[in-house]
């Protein structure tokens, strides 16, 4: 069995971002040189020893959770390609 990375997790939120055409970068810094976080970028929040995907809501860094669960690497993984999955067939439909 293939083993699901940090890194294989950010790899799918960033196709996630690409499909929905939403910035890669979780921050930026705006005109006046302070860090500002780019609302609609999705990312894998990492803690307490699980993985969530989140979506930023608010140029402050305010977040939703979009499945309500922490769950391992490869349960994050599967949800993540999932998500991947229905936004395929969803272009296939059009």
């Amino acid at each position: 069995m293939e083993r699901i990375t940090s890194k294989k997790l950010d790899y799918l939120a960033d196709r996630l971002n690409d499909a929905l055409g939403q910035n890669r970068k979780p921050h930026s810094v705006n005109s006046e040189g302070k860090l500002i976080s780019n609302v609609g970028t999705f990312y894998v929040g990492k803690a307490y020893g699980g993985y969530q995907l989140e979506r930023i809501t608010s140029t402050g860094g305010a977040c939703s959770v979009i499945v309500e669960y922490r769950g391992s690497a490869r349960e994050t993984y599967l949800v993540l390609k999932g998500i991947l999955e229905g936004i395929e067939l969803a272009k296939e439909v059009k």
